[in-house]
């Protein structure tokens, strides 16, 4: 989550930002992407803040707690076990935090679809 002492005005800015993410993935995954989405639900950083039971240092917050039981292995798989075709991706899952960790885990994902999609 963005640092809330910001000045960003998240009522105007989360729409944009949504739309310029689909329109991200329009062009590069699937031109047809938006008749896939069946749910969604948007968080702002102001959500976060407000609903959360969890202390939030100005906003920001690092996926699941940091527990012994959450480092790296222990940390959700990118498949489910118990929903067929339902996949995750980011720093919530394995192998974990940072930017680094995050783009690893979309590469791994992509990685599986392709194999199988037979691709």
């Amino acid at each position: 989550m963005p640092n809330l002492q910001g000045s960003v005005d998240w009522d105007a800015a989360a729409p944009v930002v949504r739309e310029k993410l689909l329109q991200g993935l329009e062009r590069l995954v699937d031109p047809d992407i938006r008749r896939h989405i069946v749910w969604e639900r948007e968080y702002r950083p102001t959500d976060w803040a407000r609903d959360i039971n969890a202390p939030l240092w100005r906003g920001v917050w690092i996926a699941i707690a940091r527990l012994l039981s959450s480092p790296s292995y222990f940390r959700p798989h990118n498949v489910a076990r118990d929903i067929p075709g339902l996949y995750f991706v980011g720093q919530g899952t394995y192998p974990g935090i940072g930017m680094p960790m995050v783009l690893l885990s979309a590469r791994l994902l992509a990685e599986r679809l392709a194999k199988e999609q037979g691709l």
